[in-house]
């Protein structure tokens, strides 16, 4: 079972209550949370550990900690819901503490988007069960639907639905995905992009917008999906200005492929039984006129030198591109050639700003219509109404959409998957302004929380699950935290001008390596000779390491208030959403295994 969370002036309260609980916790294990852990010595932090956490830590090993962390895996949960059965028994406020982050942070089981139950969940959610995009019922159906919607689906704060089955991935490729769309996409990105495409999609039938713009939109790998398969009109908004020239070559790349597909499998179905091939046809008679000319044209565009795989699996009735047909005479046969004629996305290059205003967002989407010539002012209007899109946008990007989103009027829909928190402007005044970023909605302001730190934001976009796993298997680098704090030290000793951060150590922590190697290897990359520390303070550092499971332990007791410190972050959104009179529903959209920022918040304007 999939747990979604939504916010709206019926749940708002219990939205709030949970927020407060989440607040509690944070400022008390603040410290933690902003803690390094390449300071674990130099800061004393075991010592400001409860002494009962530090016997109980000190008693266990590495995979009697696993119980601490959060993972999505419903069969993982049962097993860490408590601790290890044979080992040490927990202090009662780690236990705590532990149920506490269970049941207030935001579960992250990926939905089954594909299912209707998801789909009827969603329009409930945000309160437009009338706007089924498979609703074919008359007004006199649709006003007792309204009257039943309030005994069906009651008032509380999170629906469920269905669980997502594992994606299928095969030799390093979703196979979920259409092969067509798969190409200069890497794995991880093809599972995003597949599944917000899909959901994008159900965005614009509740909001009956035929339009979207997707913003840090990168190569338009999003953009081509949602133009090809979804049959949506896209413009793309992406900063960098190297991006639009390669994503329009990939769009004219796919569109070719699709050709090529659909060539092969006609005449695949049907054979031809002339002699000569339909290409030379189309080169002796590209003299006879204009319109053999273009046809001419159109088979080579589809003869070029794109390649298409699977093509003996390829279904081009499972894409949503438009096709036109084009009709010639070949001696007693009349020939058929089937192009595709989806108009492809338009790729903008725009810096949008934190404080941009509605209308100069506008005016970037309007500017690309009123390019088209072709494009009728009906069609313009039309398509006026968009869903606002942002896969994985980075720090300031997504709160600026949020505003974005609010403002301007013809923005009827939201997805919006967030990343990267620690990149976020944090706010520099006490009293709350229009573009803070953290918090954004006025009861977590109110409630005088101050601005997350980035050690806290980056903290969130830690991965539980991956450390989880590596507990179990206790490999030897699960020491590299302890060796990264004692060199910290001992670079402190040796320059005390030297920060934390100030230079990037990196290094694997395989069988046999001794502390001592370890320096020497970092030593010599930070320009230090070894010669130049006291034989006594490296001694001193390497007795530290044999201290390395209560690094681990302290590093394990922060990674599990990850979850906590992201859902307060998600949550501070979405009701900020809600204040402004929009309800919204948080949903995981991604295997977290695949992609860990999993979450997608979805709204509709009402």
């Amino acid at each position: 079972m999939v747990f979604l969370t939504r916010c709206d002036p019926i749940s708002k309260h219990l939205l709030h209550e949970q927020l407060k609980r989440i607040v509690s916790i944070v400022n008390s294990y603040q410290w933690i949370i902003d803690a390094y852990v390449s300071d674990f010595y130099t800061k004393e932090f075991w010592n400001g550990l409860p002494r009962s956490y530090q016997a109980y830590f000190d008693a266990v090993k590495p995979n009697d900690l696993t119980w601490l962390l959060c993972c999505f895996d419903e069969m993982k949960n049962q097993s860490q819901t408590c601790y290890r059965q044979g080992s040490v028994l927990p202090p009662l406020s780690l236990l705590a503490l532990r149920c506490c982050i269970s049941s207030l942070a935001l579960q992250r089981k990926p939905a089954n988007i594909e299912l209707q139950e998801f789909k009827e969940t969603l329009l409930a959610a945000l309160h437009r069960r009338d706007k089924h995009p498979d609703n074919a019922m008359n007004s006199k159906c649709l006003e007792s639907e309204k009257e039943e919607h309030v005994s069906k689906y009651p008032q509380e704060e999170t629906l469920t639905t269905e669980a997502s089955c594992s994606p299928n991935f095969k030799n390093g490729q979703c196979m979920d995905m259409k092969h067509v769309f798969r190409k200069h996409v890497k794995p991880k990105k093809q599972h995003e992009i597949n599944n917000l495409g899909q959901v994008v999609n159900l965005l614009s039938q509740i909001t009956g917008s035929s339009a979207a713009v997707d913003v840090g939109a990168g190569l338009g790998h999003l953009a081509r999906l949602l133009a090809f398969q979804h049959n949506l009109r896209v413009t793309t908004i992406e900063a960098a200005g190297s991006h639009a020239p390669k994503a329009s070559e990939f769009d004219r790349d796919l569109r070719k492929n699709i050709n090529k597909v659909k060539l092969k499998k006609k005449k695949k179905l049907s054979p031809s039984s002339h002699d000569f091939s339909h290409t030379s046809y189309c080169k002796s008679n590209c003299q006879e006129g204009s319109g053999h000319k273009r046809e001419t044209e159109r088979e080579d565009e589809l003869h070029s030198k794109s390649t298409c795989h699977d093509v003996k699996n390829f279904n081009i009735a499972d894409i949503g591109a438009k096709f036109e047909e084009s009709t010639y005479q070949l001696g007693e046969k009349t020939e058929t050639l089937t192009y595709c004629d989806t108009e492809m996305p338009h790729h903008v290059i725009c810096q949008v700003q934190p404080d941009i205003a509605a209308n100069q967002f506008l005016d970037i989407m309007l500017n690309r219509s009123q390019s088209d010539a072709n494009y009728s002012r009906e069609q313009k209007s039309a398509d006026t109404n968009f869903v606002l899109v942002g896969l994985h946008a980075c720090g300031d990007l997504t709160p600026t959409l949020l505003r974005v989103f609010l403002n301007c009027p013809t923005a009827q829909g939201l997805a919006s998957v967030a990343c990267c928190y620690m990149k976020m402007t944090a706010s520099s005044s006490s009293s709350a302004h229009e573009l803070d970023n953290f918090p954004m909605s006025s009861y977590l302001h109110d409630l005088q929380f101050p601005c997350l730190s980035y050690e806290a934001r980056e903290m969130a976009c830690h991965f539980a699950d991956s450390y989880h796993q590596r507990l179990l298997d206790n490999p030897p680098h699960l020491k590299s935290h302890s060796y990264r704090a004692a060199l910290e030290k001992l670079l402190r000793s040796v320059d005390s001008s030297f920060k934390s951060g100030q230079a990037r150590i990196t290094s694997k922590i395989g069988h046999g390596l001794t502390f001592h190697q370890y320096a020497e290897e970092n030593l010599k990359k930070l320009g230090i000779s070894i010669e130049s520390v006291p034989e006594s303070l490296m001694n001193k550092c390497a007795e530290l390491t044999n201290d390395w499971m209560r690094v681990v332990a302290f590093y394990t007791l922060r990674l599990s208030l990850a979850p906590l410190v992201e859902s307060l972050l998600l949550c501070d959104r979405a009701l900020f959403l809600s204040e402004n009179g929009v309800p919204s529903v948080l949903v995981p959209i991604f295997d977290p295994n695949i992609s860990p920022r999993n979450f997608a918040l979805l709204a509709v304007k009402p």
